[in-house]
């Protein structure tokens, strides 16, 4: 089946705004999901204009965590939109699976705050937000799908197109258990109705539940309008008081009460990543050496206080930094999990090693020794290069990938060469022994070098 310059190879999803195809650009030979309205649905004109308006409110986001829309169409008498295929999982389906570490579930509700906070700049409500509407992808990325129920603020009385095309006030759309207690009501909702349902996702990642329960749907609403969700720390042990209060905030009742945009609320999401993720400071330590106690107690106090400090900052490597690890492996952040593990090394050896089971080995000699030694990915060719050592580096480890070496010695021409596993000593060139515009390739078939830039 063909629609357009589209061929349709395989139904993907279906929701209440349309059917969702697998499908191929005939033009361009790229994949594409297709969305139709079904056919028996095209009488219904506000129907139609809500999958118009998805279309349309969507072609105008451009950003990395919101599904790119290509092509808002019609052939014969069939609306579609054609649009970006995201392969991955829904949030969904990885939720089900169990409680994800926390550093992974804000590392999410960051990517889907900065997708809302381009929304809302174009003043786009998603209306919806709910892990089914959330797909992350192989690489980590979190991917916002379907403003189906997308609306337009009204900026202006001037703006007659977004005015027209507002919801009719006491309509209530969107997904119930996820709901802000303004949409569930069916009162006029801005961007504060979206962060109340990404607090309500970012609060079933951490505590594995839903914040609100009821036996129907009138008991949930009353849940949502009344009831405040248990704390999380109540729910899972570990949960620091910074992430408790930033959700807590955004599931208030009041707008007013919840963060002003979704800028605020991705930026303290950040903040508590990155403070989750870094080895805690020596702040307990160095109260306990202040106290003003006669020496024996100060020994003893000291020593807890050690023993205290240890068990956290273990904890920490167990619990945080080896599942952020594991993550970043699979999002293709080796050198980044280098810096991880390196830093959690200190205080929990035999957990890190186990978790370098896998990795390569690198063994890099140079001839003469003592040559400064640097890697990044092998495709990267803007990133930072992360220093490894001096030559020679004997078994060396790093996740699984290709590497690019950076070689540098005082005295001789500097070096980028692919590693390979086995090669010989890499010989290093005298600088100015060289002719001028030629470069140096070392004795190896397979090997290659160029000048570093």
């Amino acid at each position: 089946m063909d629609v357009s310059h589209y061929r349709i190879e395989e139904e993907i999803g279906r929701g209440g705004m349309g059917i969702v195809y697998r499908g191929v650009d005939t033009k361009l030979g790229r994949p594409v999901a297709i969305k139709m309205l079904p056919v028996e649905a095209t009488a219904d004109a506000e129907r139609h204009r809500r999958f118009i308006r998805e279309a349309q409110s969507a072609s105008a986001l451009n950003h990395p965590n919101i599904v790119t829309i290509y092509e808002i169409g019609e052939d014969a008498g069939t609306t579609f939109i054609a649009m970006e295929l995201v392969e991955g999982r829904p949030l969904d389906a990885v939720l089900a699976e169990g409680q994800m570490p926390i550093g992974t579930a804000l590392d999410y509700a960051a990517q889907v705050a900065g997708a809302l906070e381009a929304a809302h700049a174009r003043a786009i409500v998603h209306r919806d937000i709910k892990p089914g509407n959330i797909v992350i992808t192989p690489d980590g990325r979190a991917k916002v799908l379907d403003f189906g129920l997308a609306k337009l603020i009204e900026r202006a009385p001037s703006e007659t197109t977004i005015t027209a095309m507002a919801t009719v006030p006491g309509t209530v759309l969107g997904t119930l258990a996820y709901m802000s207690p303004e949409q569930a009501e069916g009162r006029t909702v801005d961007g504060r109705s979206d962060i109340f349902s990404l607090g309500a996702v970012l609060y079933q990642m951490i505590a594995g539940r839903r914040p609100f329960a009821g036996s129907s749907d009138v008991g949930l609403v009353t849940a949502i309008l009344r009831d405040p969700p248990a704390p999380l720390r109540t729910l899972r042990a570990g949960v620091p008081a910074e992430i408790e209060t930033l959700v807590a905030r955004a599931l208030a009742k009041d707008p007013a009460d919840r963060y002003a945009d979704a800028g605020a609320l991705r930026a303290d999401v950040a903040k508590a990543h990155a403070r989750l993720t870094r080895p805690p400071d020596a702040t307990w330590r160095r109260s306990a050496i202040l106290l003003p106690v006669a020496l024996l107690l100060v020994l003893a106090v000291a020593f807890g206080v050690w023993q205290t400090v240890s068990a956290r900052r273990a904890r920490w490597a167990r619990d945080v930094a080896i599942p952020e690890i594991e993550r970043m492996e699979q999002s293709e952040q080796s050198l980044q999990a280098v810096r991880l593990a390196r830093d959690a090394e200190r205080y929990a050896p035999a957990e890190i090693a186990r978790a370098r089971d896998t990795w390569l080995r690198l063994d890099i000699t140079t001839d003469p020794d003592g040559a400064d030694i640097a890697v990044r990915n092998y495709l990267d060719q803007t990133g930072p290069w992360e220093p490894l050592g001096v030559t020679p580096l004997l078994a060396y480890p790093l996740p699984q990938g290709l590497y690019r070496l950076r070689i540098a010695k005082a005295g001789y021409e500097p070096l980028d060469v692919g590693y390979l596993p086995g090669r010989p000593p890499i010989k290093l060139t005298p600088i100015g022994s060289g002719h001028p515009g030629m470069v140096f390739v070392p004795a190896d078939p397979s090997a290659w070098a160029s000048p570093s830039r």
